[in-house]
Formats: structure tokens, sequence, C-alpha cells
């Protein structure tokens, strides 16, 4: 039975009014903000903040047009009725078809991938010739005010183009001007310039896609690259392209799939379509010399062969055993790898998330914005390998003028990501985090690898100079990040700024905590560390000890109120214990930090005084839980003798 209530609810309070009206009220009332289903307003500033969390232009919101617009525009429409019904009838009828009815016949899923204002734009270009008319309609009025006609026909038209036109573009002219945004042309070339020669490039949706081939069939760069948009690769016409045709002469994909299986609708049974099944053991012959490119190991070497587990998307299990889906472009990636035998050089985008990956990730090797699939594992005890070669030609050549290289050149482009005079939205933002995981991913891979410190600080600054901290800020985990990996290689000017920064993003969740409301659960159960824990290792770093303890123990007591509301529902009783734990690892931190700050003050000695003090206190407690922290007070106690007769020794 069809719930016909619930649909015309969904119909009117999503298709309609947050589909439709919402983007009508955004262009001539006001709104909050940038960010996806960001709502409209005409005074009101609730959730702006929230919503502007983050961002680098949050200081152009919320944008109030006061209702102005539509006010003229209503004008402009009755005037219009009055004067030429016909026409004006014509013309409502344009407003609604390229408006709400567009809205209702497009019957939008919730949630969508992306804003879609744009769809609506015919229905808001016949509003703003209604507001034109308004113009026209208010002189009309005041054709009969003789002797006076032409001044007040006159200043009406000064003060509607002051309240409506000039109002509007105060407002939001910067938002909607892209001059100065390279960003889809250098990202692009950035992800191409990443690969070698005759590359098969796997990407994913429509942003990582359609702009690569724009460079490739318009700009001429690299085409020598064969994009693969595992989305598309789901249909059997686009892989019978890769298979048949050259683009710009580009290398077909060799492919084992027959033609008669890929010209044929999807519903006969000849077509390559998708399967179930176990996890695939795979073994690919590959040749020796292309084998030893990634390993010395001489066992693989002379093996020539190489071996690997291919999944599909988990669907259930049989007999214990997971059951993958086997979508046809899980099959596309296995049937190149197959065929190419790791003599084109295969890659994912970094744009493709792990549902793309087939269980591939332990093979990728990092160049640039690309993942190499390599014939041997690439992971290592320190994490995610990487070519340290292609990366310091990617993440430290960059060349922001306007010249660009068709052919393969390693080297990024970073145009106008430092000038805060170009904007970009909230898509483009969140590309900044790309750029940035790829240098302190580098930076980190130095330090555990190499040691080679002044390098660290030659990636941190170019990342810091090209990517303007301002313009794009961090969240408070990067900016702790940085700040962490300045203080490691010895830059502690340079790590005190970024502290500093994280400090300021921290304090500022602490006070307000509707920006990110589920931060605090996932902080009081001990999940990760949120504001509070990264806020005192802040201090911490700067030796400011006593301020780490207040903010812990302030966290202590957000952990106790948390215990006493969980405690009221038998539901939260995990989430109780949780807390508890994370309690008494509070309390040994906040201990640490009293010893620390004594130590500073008054030397070890005092230091390990005052620790016998609170193993006393400790044992002496009723509370079981404190005594079993006496036993930590304890090994500090020894750690700092041992560490006070070394000194001595040295002395």
């Amino acid at each position: 039975r069809t719930n016909f209530d619930g649909e015309f609810n969904f119909l009117w309070k999503y298709q309609m009014n947050h589909m439709y009206i919402r983007y009508f009220l955004w262009n001539y009332v006001g709104r909050k903000s940038d960010v996806q289903d960001a709502g409209w307003t005409f005074t009101d500033n609730t959730d702006v903040d929230r919503l502007n969390y983050e961002s680098g232009y949050a200081h152009l919101f919320p944008i109030k047009f006061y209702a102005l617009p539509l006010i003229f525009g209503l004008i402009g429409l009755f005037f219009h009725f009055y004067r030429d019904p016909k026409m004006a009838f014509a013309y409502l009828v344009m407003f609604l078809m390229m408006g709400i009815m567009t809205a209702i016949a497009q019957n939008q899923q919730e949630p969508q991938p992306r804003e879609r204002d744009y769809f609506y734009a015919g229905s808001f270009f016949i509003f703003c010739l209604w507001i034109g008319l308004s113009v026209y309609a208010v002189i009309d009025l005041l054709a009969n005010k003789k002797p006076f006609t032409s001044l007040l026909s006159a200043g009406a038209s000064v003060l509607i183009a002051l309240l409506v036109p000039v109002n509007m573009a105060v407002g939001g002219w910067k938002m909607h001007t892209r001059a100065g945004n390279f960003l889809p042309f250098d990202y692009s070339y950035n992800i191409l310039q990443s690969t070698e020669r005759d590359a098969i490039l796997f990407t994913n949706g429509d942003n990582d896609t359609f702009p690569l081939w724009y460079l490739q069939d318009v700009a001429g760069v690299r085409r020598d690259v064969r994009v693969v948009n595992l989305s598309l690769g789901n249909t059997l016409w686009y892989i019978d392209q890769l298979k048949n045709r050259e683009p710009w002469g580009a290398k077909k994909i060799p492919l084992s799939f027959s033609d008669d299986s890929l010209r044929v609708t999807e519903s006969d049974s000849k077509a390559l379509s998708y399967d179930f099944g176990e996890a695939l053991n795979v073994r690919i012959q590959v040749k020796p010399e292309i084998i030893r490119k990634y390993t010395d190991d001489p066992e693989i070497i002379n093996s020539g062969e190489v071996k690997f587990t291919f999944v599909g998307r988990q669907y259930t299990e049989r007999d214990g055993k997971p059951i993958y889906l086997y979508r046809v472009q899980d099959k596309l990636v296995l049937d190149i790898l197959r065929q190419v035998q790791y003599e084109r050089p295969v890659y994912y985008s970094v744009t493709v998330g792990p549902d793309a990956f087939c269980g591939l990730e332990t093979f990728f090797r990092y160049e640039g914005m690309a993942m190499r699939i390599c014939p041997v594992p690439q992971r290592s005890a320190t994490g995610d390998n990487l070519n340290p070669d292609i990366m310091d030609q990617c993440l430290l050549n960059i060349d922001n003028s306007e010249n660009f290289s068709k052919e393969p050149k390693y080297g990024f482009k970073m145009r106008n990501l430092n000038n805060p005079d170009v904007y970009y939205d909230e898509v483009h933002r969140r590309l900044m985090i790309t750029y940035r995981t790829l240098y302190l991913s580098y930076a980190n891979w130095l330090m555990q690898n190499t040691k080679d410190s002044k390098k660290v600080v030659i990636l941190l600054d170019t990342m810091n100079r090209y990517i303007s901290p301002v313009q794009f800020p961090m969240t408070y985990e990067m900016e702790f990040q940085v700040a962490k990996m300045y203080a490691d290689v010895g830059e502690k000017e340079k790590a005190t700024t970024f502290a500093q920064m994280a400090i300021k993003s921290c304090n500022k969740l602490i006070e307000n905590p509707d920006l990110k409301p589920e931060l605090t659960f996932y902080e009081v159960t001990g999940r990760y560390f949120g504001p509070y824990r990264r806020l005192a290792y802040l201090y911490e770093m700067l030796e400011d000890y006593q301020s780490a303890k207040l903010i812990l123990q302030q966290f202590h007591s957000v952990c106790q109120q948390a215990v006493a509301t969980y405690s009221q529902s038998p539901a939260y009783q995990q989430e109780v214990d949780k807390v508890r734990n994370n309690m008494i690892d509070v309390m040994t931190n906040i201990d640490e930090m009293t010893l620390l700050d004594v130590k500073k003050k008054y030397g070890q000695r005092a230091a390990i005084d005052s620790a016998i003090i609170m193993k006393e206190r400790y044992i002496n407690d009723p509370n079981p839980m404190m005594r079993n922290q006496a036993m930590y007070i304890d090994r500090r106690i020894q750690d700092m003798m041992e560490q006070s007769d070394l000194m001595d020794t040295i002395q």
C-alpha cells in the first residue's frame, strides 16, 4: 500500500521546497552559506557559524538582500498582468515550467551529490525580467506627478538600482565570479602529469574525469594517457570504446572481452555482466625485468609471476566465507591488469575511493596524484610506500606560469591558491585536503625512512606558501600535525606558529560544541583524540604545563558529566565503561603535566618528591581506581630516578 502522506510530504519538503524554493530565495532574499544544503535567510543568523566553520570565506556570509529583489520582482509581476495579462500569463507559465514544475518532473532523490540550482536558471531569468519591469512600473506610477516627473523617475530609478542590482552585486559578486580560479585546470593537469607515458588511469566520477578529458581534447595535454572512468566502466558501450578506439592516437586498451559481449543489450545472455563469488586468487605472468623495478627479492623476481587476492564489493556470506559482488567495473580492472601484464603503467587517481580498489591497496605506490598498481606489495611497517623522486618532482616543482606541457613532465600547478581575491566554492575547498595530504604523507615518509629533516621543512614550507592556511583553513587535527612535524625537525618558531593556530581552533570547538557536536561523544568514549586532548598536547609542546593540566581537568569534568548522563540508560552501559577507562588515562595525563610543571619550575628532585607524595595519596585512597593509579606513579618515579642518576653521572 502506498503511503501517500509520506510521498506528498517528501514531494513538498524536499523536492519542491528544498530543491527549488530554497534556491529561489537564495537569489532574491539571501543565503546563509555556500556549503551544500545551506538555507536561505532574511535577517536570521541561526546556524551561520556552524555552516561556515573552517571556511576561508566565512566573512562573506550570510548574504542578505533583505527580500528587496523579491519585492520588486513581485511588483513587476503584478504590473505585467495589469498591462498585458496574456503575455504575463505566458511568462508565468515559463517561470513555473522551468522552475517548480521542473523540480517535480525530475523526481530527485535525497541526498544529492551537489547543489542543483543551475537546473532552474531559466526560471530565475524570467523573475529577473519582472524585477526590471518593476522599475518601469514605478516610473509609470510617477508619470502623473507633474512638474517633477522626470526628476522623480530618475530618482526612483537610481534608488531601485541601489536597492536591488547594486546591493546584490555587493553581497553576491565575489561568490559568483570565477575570475582567477584555475583550480579545475590545474588539479586535472596535476593528475595527468603524475603518470608515465601511455598510462592507463582509473578515475571514478565526473569531477575527476571530465576536466581531464577537456585537457586532452581541447588543450592537447597528455593525449597518450587513457582515462578509464570506472563509473562508466559498468556500461558495455564504454568498454567497447576503450577496447577498439584510439582517441588522438592513444593506444587501445587490450581487453579479452569479445566484441559480441559488448555490442549487445545488457539483458542479452551474451552480454558482459556482473557476477557473485568468493575472493579470486589471481596469478599473472610478468617479465622478471619488470618485477625487478619494484623489489630486490630474487625469489619473487625469478618466479616471473605476480600473485594477489582480488575481491569485489562484499555482498553476503556463505559457509563463513564472504561472497562478493563483482561489478562490470571490477572485471574491467582485473582484465586490464591481466592483459597489460604491467608492461604499461596502470594507476588509480587519488580521487578514487576504496570502494573501487578491489583489494589492491597493498600494491599501491604513490606517485604525485596517482597511485601506481605495482606487481609486488608496497606497504611496509611505516605505512604506504611512495616514489620519492617523483614526489620531489611533483610537489617541489611548482610552475604557476601560464605555460603548460602537453607531453609527460612531472611538476604541479597551484595557481592562486594563496590569493584571497579569488573565490573557491565548497567543492574546490575540499580539494585542498588532497593536496595537503600528499605533502604531509611524503613528509611523514621522509621522517620515518630517511630522517631528512631539511627536506621535511622544505615540503611543509612549500605547502604553506602555495596553499594559504588563511584562505583554506586547516582542520585542528591537520594544524596539530603540521605543528608537531615542525617541532620534530627542530623548527621551533614555525611549530609555535601552527601550535597557536591549532590552540585557537581547539578552543573554538570547546567553547562552541555545536560546531561539531559529534566530537564530544567520540572523545569522551576514547575513540580518538579530540579538541581537549589535542589542546593539552599542544600546551605540552609549548611547555605550558599548567594550561595543559587545566584543560585536562576540564575534560575530566566533561567525562564525569557523560557518565552521569549515559548511566541513566542501560543501552549505554558499554559507553559508560569506555568513558571511565578514558578517565583513568586522563588522570594519568593530569599527573604527568603536574610533574612536568614542577620539574620545569623547581627541578628533577622536586618532581620526584611530588611524585612520591602523589603515590602515597593514591595508595591510601579507598577508590580501587585511584590505587591502580599509584602503580603508574611508581613507574614514573623509577624513570625519573634513573634520569636523575644519569644526569649526576654525566655531571
